[in-house]
């Protein structure tokens, strides 16, 4: 069974609890199917994911707040990720935490499904149209694989994720976010080939999971 250690919430609180669970939430359903079957994820449903994004994609960054960012920002400073070189961002949409992974990695590379996300994100950055079930990346060759808000595609993220890589995973609202899963659901879904560390940090939660 894969090992989760709970870290302390670095807030008493949620910073924001004006909604409820958004567990009938489609995407929901599409984020559980995807890790629970093989076809769970196909190029028909890919297709509707990107023409969904694609409409979405101008008005995404009105969507962003200081707190939202707070489980990322926490994964950062205490999930053990200091030292790697080479991060790639999985689902980037229009750059939202795309200049905060600058920062701290000395090689980030971008990916989103839909095109239009990408042309709203930042043009000094590296950036690329993938469907994360097939990434155009080498085997092991990330430090950090970062999915914020994002499917979770335990194979393909191991394949790509050099031995010692991790994967950090963040649902910047909790159980209120429509692409979300469980911190334990990931750890249990990624396998014994990982060791996982995770929290819930202000409205949301994250988990950091070490490939061994």
């Amino acid at each position: 069974m894969t090992r989760l250690i709970r870290l302390d919430r670095i807030h008493e609180e949620p910073l924001n609890r004006s909604q409820g669970a958004d567990d009938a939430h489609p995407m929901r359903k599409v984020t559980q199917q995807i890790v629970e079957s093989e076809t769970g994820w196909s190029p028909e449903r890919a297709a509707k994911v990107k023409e969904l994004f694609d409409g979405l994609a101008s008005e995404w960054k009105t969507r962003a707040t200081p707190e939202r960012l707070v489980p990322l920002l926490d994964a950062l400073d205490r999930g053990g990720l200091d030292g790697a070189e080479i991060c790639c961002e999985v689902g980037c949409g229009s750059g939202v935490a795309s200049p905060i992974l600058a920062d701290r990695f000395s090689q980030l590379i971008c990916f989103d499904l839909s095109m239009n996300m990408l042309r709203f994100g930042p043009e000094t950055l590296s950036r690329a149209v993938a469907d994360a079930s097939s990434l155009p990346l080498a085997d092991s060759s990330v430090d950090v694989l970062v999915v914020v808000n994002m499917f979770l595609f335990p194979g393909e993220y191991a394949r790509v994720l050099r031995r010692g890589g991790k994967l950090l995973w963040a649902s910047s609202d909790g159980d209120r976010t429509p692409i979300y899963l469980p911190i334990e659901d990931v750890a249990a879904s990624l396998g014994d080939g990982f060791e996982c560390m995770g929290a819930d940090a202000g409205p949301g939660c994250w988990l950091v999971g070490k490939k061994l």
